[in-house]
């Protein structure tokens, strides 16, 4: 009896871990699209649109996007690799990260960036820095006794 709720836990658990990988590697594969002129729609209708993220006033929206995006598959991906907690800087250091990233690599492919773009990447790297360290003294806190 006790054999047969064990199995029951361990499908739901391969379930949950089943989805989780799911939603991760469509939040990859979300992030990433837009660097190459296309988005993906799960929900409505499911399709692949073509579109063009530095024409009109969505480029900071794409970013943002991306971004997120990237930062929720990277802790849904971590979760199912390691399973340890981060430390609670770890989420801003990430997104403000691959919002860096992405920035960067939008506001090259647009064609009006102006210096107040630029002038907030630097920001954003200037706080990433200050997040890293931050980062790395809590997490020497919280994993002290691991070793």
């Amino acid at each position: 009896m006790k054999q047969i709720k064990n199995i029951g836990l361990l499908r739901k658990m391969s379930i949950f871990r089943g989805s989780i990988g799911l939603l991760g590697l469509y939040l990859l594969i979300a992030s990433i699209l837009p660097l190459f002129g296309w988005q993906l729609f799960i929900y409505g209708p499911f399709k692949l649109d073509a579109f063009d993220p530095t024409v009109g006033n969505t480029l900071f929206l794409i970013i943002t996007k991306s971004a997120s995006f990237m930062t929720l598959s990277f802790f849904a991906l971590n979760y199912l690799q390691h399973r340890k907690p981060l430390s609670s800087v770890a989420p801003l250091l990430v997104y403000s990260n691959f919002t860096i990233i992405f920035g960067v690599i939008f506001l090259i492919q647009s064609d009006n960036t102006q210096w107040s773009h630029w002038a907030l990447v630097f920001l954003l790297s200037v706080i990433s820095v200050i997040l890293f360290q931050e980062n790395r003294k809590e997490a020497k806190k919280i994993f002290r006794d691991d070793w």
